[in-house]
């Protein structure tokens, strides 16, 4: 199971994701576990976004198990967003939606900020290969989160 995040406040100063789709997927490459998916996520807070925000989300994919196992293993990332700063919490803090993906490989991809990730975002929620517990357009929150400069309109 992953180790306890630390919850020391993250100041929203990400850096937008560059490059071709190829030079993207070698920084995926090594996603294994909730540490390098915090960190992937890490460098690329979208500051506006994070400076226009209270809320508690959590990213949450299964270790060695299908998506959707009964009692599987699993990682899970929670974080904060609130008075300009993102922190990240214990993940059993409560959440106000939780963010089930495959694989951390999954998470890394389709948060980051690349053309691709938005429409394969919304085909796999589509087809319940991501799924969420919470106000879906907090969906559209999450995708802008990590997004480095910009953002997505989020619909009321």
């Amino acid at each position: 199971m992953a180790g306890k995040p630390s919850s020391k406040p993250t100041t929203a100063t990400g850096s937008r994701p560059t490059g071709s789709a190829t030079q993207q997927s070698k920084l995926e490459v090594g996603l294994t576990d909730a540490s390098s998916v915090r960190a992937y996520l890490q460098a690329r807070i979208n500051p506006r976004v994070v400076s226009s925000l209270d809320a508690r989300l959590r990213l949450a994919w299964p270790v060695n198990s299908p998506l959707g196992a009964q009692d599987a293993d699993q990682f899970s990332l929670c974080f904060e967003l609130a008075q300009g700063q993102l922190v990240w919490l214990d993940e059993k803090e409560p959440t106000q939606a939780t963010f089930w993906f495959r694989d951390a490989q999954d998470v890394g991809h389709l948060l980051s900020g690349s053309d691709s990730a938005y429409a394969d975002f919304m085909e796999r929620f589509m087809a319940a290969q991501l799924s969420s517990d919470g106000y879906l357009p907090w969906a559209f929150t999450l995708l802008s989160l990590f997004r480095g400069g910009s953002s997505l309109a989020t619909p009321d």
